[in-house]
């Protein structure tokens, strides 16, 4: 039987997207079948865990940097 670490690092791709589209952490122990306490515990202990979230979050932050962006421009040149 798989540990709940074993689920967290075969999902890490997938747990990467939902991050990327700005998932919550509860959204993701709730698809993982996890416990917020144990998700904390896994990106704590876990470098590969925590860079994965890390650099997700940051390209999310990224996006939507850039969309915001887009949209003033677009709203400038319109006026």
């Amino acid at each position: 039987m798989k540990s709940k670490l074993d689920r967290v690092l075969e999902n890490l791709e997938q747990i990467k997207k939902w991050k990327r589209m700005g998932a919550t952490d509860e959204q993701i122990c709730q698809q993982l079948g996890i416990k917020k306490t144990s998700w904390y515990k896994y990106i704590k202990e876990n470098p590969e865990v925590a860079d994965a979230i890390k650099y997700s979050v940051e390209g999310f932050v990224l996006d939507l940097r850039g969309e915001l962006a887009r949209q003033c421009f677009k709203r400038t040149l319109e006026t």
